[in-house]
């Protein structure tokens, strides 16, 4: 994390970065898969746009993404210990997950979203697991690749990956 009033570069903040700093704080993998697992669907569940342009809320989603994983840092440096902080998450998404039948979609909605609650529907099994396998996927995926330069380039590949990594077509085996 950086000092509070400390710019951080726009380039610097981009899945590679963040996920480098969030696998020394959680060092079990498991934990780990399912903190990035369950920011990307906390960041999501969240997102409300007002864009026109798709460039546009797509960066906005990977941004909320982004400010999640921060958020999760934050708190696991203020708590001394990534357990506490990770059961706050947790019970977060437990929530979010309980309430998928019962939540109001609209047009503003994140896509990606849209698209992981359908990857829920069309399959069976607990999402919370499904989460904490994505995340790890994710962390492969972003660890293959590497650090992008150039800010618009990291953010598109970041949407990619998270695209690729979350939602599942119907008929899709991979999990």
């Amino acid at each position: 994390m950086t000092k509070r009033g400390e710019a951080v570069s726009a380039e610097k903040r981009q899945l590679a970065f963040l996920l480098g700093k969030l696998s020394p704080q959680v060092p079990n993998m498991d934990d780990y898969g399912t903190v990035i697992g369950y920011c990307v669907f906390g960041a999501l569940s969240l997102f409300s746009h007002n864009t026109s342009s798709e460039e546009e809320r797509r960066f906005e989603e990977v941004k909320s993404v982004y400010s999640r994983i921060e958020q999760f840092l934050s708190d696991c440096s203020s708590s001394q210990n990534y357990l506490s902080a990770i059961c706050n998450l947790q019970g977060e998404t437990e929530r979010r997950v309980d309430d998928l039948g019962r939540l109001l979609l609209d047009q503003n909605s994140s896509r990606l979203f849209l698209e992981l609650v359908d990857t829920f529907r069309n399959r069976v099994g607990n999402p919370l697991d499904r989460l904490r396998r994505y995340g790890l996927e994710l962390d492969r995926a972003v660890e293959q690749r590497g650090v992008i330069s150039g800010n618009r380039n990291s953010m598109i590949a970041d949407y990619n990956d998270i695209q690729r990594c979350f939602i599942r077509a119907k008929g899709d085996r991979r999990d």
